[in-house]
């Protein structure tokens, strides 16, 4: 097989070469590249231009750079041709336009001259008519020459200026230079920039109005003083010394790299060594950021007449010449609606859209930061729209329109949103879809409607990408709009009086970056809080001021002050030595947060005792620093409050959390605990979902995803990236629908579940990564500080997924909880999760595998955990094996019965030879007489007249698992009841199964048949390793069946019913009918979703 590479990528750019040569151009095919290994190393160029072919001036890379000087004004066509080591060649065509041949270069003689001397001004400008100078002295001159001379009176530097005019009135050029004019006694220092051998230009007021050398750090520049003269006007006899930044150097000449941006002075000084007199030159340099560069997006849709489309985007060829990427922000848009869709950043240089099948064009961009925060757009880099068509032929797909109240706002103001949906035929459908609300474009829906419209407060500053997702008739599409939300300063201040100290506490709302208290003289610019003890400053304040900024803005508030001697007494009476001072204020350790902007103070300021360190753990219920304890963290080191109990304020960092406990501790100078406190911050505007109890399903659930979810979200997308292709993107669909479900708590843990499922069967992935998975998704199960246990887990599963729309939803909670509060008594829990699997029998909103999810989380909890749920023999019959076998085994008794027929016949053919005396008798005749003792004729008669058959009995399935046999009463039977055996034979098979089976295949099966319980139909499964490696809490292989006892196993043969053959008649037994019992057939089909529900259904 023979793989054949891709053609390579085509690209150029140009640019004037600097303004003294308008028709010189510079080329840069740099952006080019082979797409088998992103680079251009292994291409060759080659330029044509206006059909000729041309060698660029000055090249660089491989020919890819070059300048190219055109003679004639107009519009030039230019051709690229790259071609990659395997001869593929790809040609990229751009027409340039020239406006003017007005090309100018200046040159001065000397570069150095004396006071006094004349000075020539050479100017090459082949298409100039008329030159216009300024000398720099302030005299000023025209002529129809380009050389020119000119003497200066005094020393120094001047900027001589020179305008060239063609023949149009509109025709100019402008280009300077410096003059340098010394005295006869002193050297004279000169600093020249240089790179790749060419010198730089000063540019005019290029750092804060001072003229500047203006360079990038993609390459190292040359400083050289070698147009630096001594006081002869010779280079000879001069020492340098150079300082730039914090370096140094005595070398003529030498190269250097700035590594950061920004304006950075460069002084040298030369000294004569014959006279030791000295000169001092000052230049700047401007170090400018080289923006991100790409050559091209590539688009690549999978299966295109799918719906959703996917499509993966890649910037092509992307780099940093001078840093590195940090970061690619993607979004799309439609040739009808401009306004972008969809935003998400990554950082590598690919993603995937899952677009909505709707017929439009859509087009692709992406925004390339690198690490100094410069942002370039694909589309200004390329001057070109990479875009995909698509058309639809669902009559279902919504169209979606959005608009908002505003699109910018200041924070603490509504947006309302309403949303115009239609099918592609035009019809009105806002009515008859659901929506999904993002409004901070976080990925997580906050709010799902019936209705189109919402309406949102956005209480933080920022850029927002709201998002709404409509659902028609299982078809969804999504449309985006952006909200600017500018912040809000509202400066606020609250404080405690204890006597004479004031403690200020700063609230106020909006984001600051400084914040200054001012009492009297006395100022302070600690942002959050602020002590002022009278008795030391000696003045009682009236008023405080605090002045807050957020970098543009200034806002302030003065607060009248009161003194409080309440406080104060109540500190003297107060014999604990940890004493605590708090906002909002505590009433029996417990503080009450009913504002989610709001913050909690805690000052321990006034604690007694030989105190050398002051802690505060913000949760004592969590071990922040991993020492294996709960109540030992110091959230608060490294702060002022550690140090002398200064305030220290608490973040309401968990909207979820609805109590927090916080231990306050005082320690000595040997680390021993003087004192401490628990105290418990309430936050009431939080929904209830405390940790301590699982009573009762969760009716509503936080519309704010906490920040440890949002760190572990984090650390999912990471082991995602760290996976391969084609996981990856499957396992981003699963991480997608986590998000767009996440405060649906039932969907959530079915996606879940669905995830960790398909993390099980990905075989590339190891171990340990996939225990890394699951501890993550089961994670976003529980709440914070909640225990992850097995039965914890299986509760949180087994509530989220019984529907509350099941009619016996409320008593089924409530059997949970019973379970729950005896976890011991298995026989009453028996009962209590045999009405819970009946409630959920015929509910058609739970699917058969969500059926089978709650049974075996069902299971967990009756049985105190995963480890203690019996395990029940399972029938191992795989198809393939299992018709082998019985192929196999067919085969063997087939042969067994040939062979013992075959030796029968033998042994009676050589009785009859040996023992049959009359020569009339045959073989036959021998056997009948020796075997019955009579006649052929007799036997014959036999037959048809005395044959006596049982009457009509039931078939007896062999599957079937009997506990105890049937017992039978006989009755009598006439000889009028008797049939031929022709009749036995019609009539046994009207009886039996529709494909009728020889004696031997009977014999054969029976013999093949296992032992097998009536369990057998659930325990089968496709496979008996199927949990390998699947989480505990989510094995459905268990059964709530088997905790009861095991029913007898068949036995391993049934009595078979036989008829006697008498020359009279004879009553025959009848046994009872036997009701058939249908059984698994070990070759049969998985389960149809009709048997699951039987399979569910199972007693207790």
């Amino acid at each position: 097989m023979t793989i054949e590479g891709r053609d390579p990528v085509a690209f150029f750019d140009f640019k004037s070469a600097n303004a003294e040569t308008p028709n010189t151009i510079l080329f840069d095919a740099t952006k080019s590249y082979d797409p088998d290994n992103l680079d251009a190393s292994n291409l060759s160029f080659a330029w044509i231009i206006d059909g000729d072919r041309v060698n660029l001036s000055s090249p660089a890379r491989g020919g890819s750079i070059g300048k190219f000087t055109f003679n004639t004004v107009g519009t030039h066509h230019v051709t690229l041709e790259v071609t990659n080591k395997e001869g593929k060649m790809i040609s990229y065509n751009k027409d340039i336009t020239i406006d003017s041949l007005l090309s100018v270069k200046l040159i001065t003689s000397p570069k150095i001259s004396t006071i006094g001397s004349p000075v020539t001004l050479i100017a090459d400008a082949r298409e100039a008519q008329a030159f216009e100078w300024q000398f720099g002295d302030g005299e000023n001159d025209i002529s129809t020459s380009g050389r020119i001379t000119h003497v200066y009176k005094k020393s120094g530097t001047f900027d001589v200026s020179l305008t060239i005019r063609g023949k149009g009135a509109q025709s100019t050029n402008t280009i300077s230079r410096k003059v340098y004019v010394m005295s006869s006694n002193s050297p004279f220092a000169i600093i020249t920039l240089k790179r790749d051998n060419e010198e730089i230009i000063p540019t005019s007021g290029a750092c804060d109005g001072q003229e500047a050398f203006v360079i990038d750090r993609s390459k190292a520049m040359t400083m050289s003083a070698e147009n630096s003269v001594n006081n002869d006007g010779t280079n000879a006899g001069l020492s340098y010394t150079w300082k730039y930044g914090s370096k140094n150097s005595s070398q003529r000449e030498f190269s250097y790299k700035f590594d950061e941006l920004g304006c950075f002075p460069i002084t040298l000084t030369v000294r004569s060594q014959k006279t030791s007199k000295t000169s001092t030159m000052t230049s700047y340099v401007k170090i400018e950021n080289l923006p991100p560069r790409l050559s091209s997006l590539g688009i690549s849709p999978d299966k295109i007449e799918s719906d959703p489309v996917t499509v993966t985007v890649t910037a092509n060829n992307a780099a940093d010449d001078d840093g590195a990427i940090v970061s690619y922000i993607w979004y799309y848009y439609t040739e009808d609606d401009p306004e972008p869709q969809d935003f998400r950043i990554t950082r590598s240089p690919k993603t995937v859209f899952v677009l909505p099948r709707v017929t439009g064009k859509y087009f692709f961009a992406v925004i390339l930061e690198d690490s100094n925060g410069t942002k370039v757009n694909s589309e200004d880099i390329t001057s070109e729209r990479f875009s995909i068509s698509l058309t639809s032929d669902s009559i279902n797909t919504p169209i979606i329109s959005l608009k908002t109240s505003s699109t910018s706002i200041s924070t603490g103001q509504k947006v309302d949103f309403n949303v115009t949906v239609k099918n592609i035929l035009g019809s009105d459908i806002a009515t008859k879809a659901e929506y999904k609300w993002d409004y901070n474009g976080d990925g997580f829906y906050e709010e799902t409607t019936n209705v189109p419209k919402a309406s949102h407060t956005y209480d933080m500053p920022g850029s927002f990408n709201a998002k709404v997702k409509v659902t028609y008739k299982g078809v969804s599409n999504t449309k985006y709009q952006t909200i600017v939300v500018k912040n809000e300063i509202t400066p606020n201040l609250e404080y405690v009086a204890i006597g004479k100290k004031f403690v200020f506490f700063n609230t106020t709302r909006g984001l600051y970056t400084s914040a200054k208290w001012r009492i009297g003289d006395v100022t302070s610019t600690n942002p959050a809080s602020f002590v002022y003890d009278a008795e030391k400053e000696g003045t009682m304040p009236t008023d405080v001021k605090l002045e807050v900024s957020d970098g543009t803005l200034s806002k302030s508030i003065t607060t009248s002050l009161k003194k409080d001697t309440i406080n104060a007494l109540r500190l003297k009476r107060n014999e604990d030595k940890l004493v605590y001072f708090s906002y909002p204020l505590a009433d029996n350790d417990t503080i009450r947060v009913s504002d989610p902007a709001d913050r909690v103070f805690i000052y321990l300021g006034e604690s007694r005792g030989q105190i050398t360190k002051y802690v505060i753990d913000t949760n004592a219920r969590v071990d922040s620093d991993l020492n294996g304890e709960t109540g030992d963290d110091a959230d608060n080191r490294g702060t002022d409050s550690a140090a002398n109990g200064s305030p220290f304020a608490i973040k309401n960092m968990d909207s979820s959390i609805k109590e927090r406990l916080v231990k306050l501790s005082l320690y000595d100078a040997n680390n021993k605990v003087i004192a401490t406190k628990d105290i418990k911050i309430i936050y009431e505007f939080a929904d209830d979902i405390s940790a301590d109890t699982l009573s009762g399903a969760l009716d509503t659930v936080p519309k704010d995803i906490s920040e440890i979810d949002k760190a572990n979200m984090e650390k999912l997308k990471d082991l995602i990236r760290n996976t391969k292709e084609q996981d990856r993107l499957k396992m981003m669909q699963y991480l997608a629908l986590l998000q767009e479900n996440w405060f649906d708590t039932r969907e959530k843990t079915k996606i879940i579940i669905d995830f960790e499922t398909y993390i099980d069967s990905t075989s590339p992935i190891d171990a340990k990564m996939k225990e890394e998975f699951y501890s993550i998704l089961e994670g976003f199960l529980m709440s914070d500080n909640q225990v992850k246990d097995d039965i914890t887990l299986a509760t949180k599963v087994l509530k989220s997924l019984i529907p509350k729309t099941n009619p016996s939803y409320t008593q089924i909670m409530k059997n949970i909880d019973e379970i729950l509060s005896h976890p011991t008594n298995i026989t009453l829990n028996k009962e209590l999760g045999t009405f819970i699997l009946d409630a959920i029998k015929n509910d058609s909103t739970i699917n058969n595998q969500d059926k089978l999810t709650i049974k075996s989380q069902l299971e967990v909890i009756i049985n105190g955990g995963q480890n203690n749920v019996p395990q029940k023999d399972v029938v191992e019959a795989e198809g393939s094996s299992s018709i082998l076998g019985f192929i196999i085994g067919f085969l063997k008794l087939f042969g067994y019965l040939l062979l013992l027929i075959l030796a029968i016949f033998l042994g009676g053919f050589v009785y009859f030879r040996m023992f049959n005396k009359d020569e009339n008798i045959g073989f036959q005749d021998f056997l009948i007489e020796k075997l019955f003792n009579r006649k052929q004729e007799d036997f014959n008669a036999d037959i048809i007249t005395s044959f006596t058959p049982e009457p009509n009995k039931p078939i007896i399935d062999p599957l079937q698992t009997l506990s105890t046999p049937p017992e039978t009463e006989e009755e009598p039977t006439t000889a009028s009841e008797s049939f031929t055996s022709s009749e036995l034979i019609s009539e046994s098979e009207s009886i039996t199964e529709p494909e009728s089976t020889t004696e031997s295949e009977s014999i054969a099966e029976s013999m093949e048949t296992p032992e097998i319980s009536t369990e057998s139909t659930e325990a089968i499964e496709p496979s008996p390793n199927l949990d390998t490696g699947i989480p505990d809490w989510l094995k459905q292989t268990t059964s709530l069946a088997g905790m009861e006892e095991e029913s007898e196993s068949i036995p391993e043969s049934l009595p078979t019913p036989e008829s006697e053959i008498t020359p009279e008649p004879e009553t025959v037994s009848e046994p009872e009918p036997v009701e058939l019992v249908e059984t698994k057939d070990l070759l049969s089909p998985e389960p149809t979703p009709e048997k699951q529900e039987e399979i569910v259904s199972d007693d207790l």
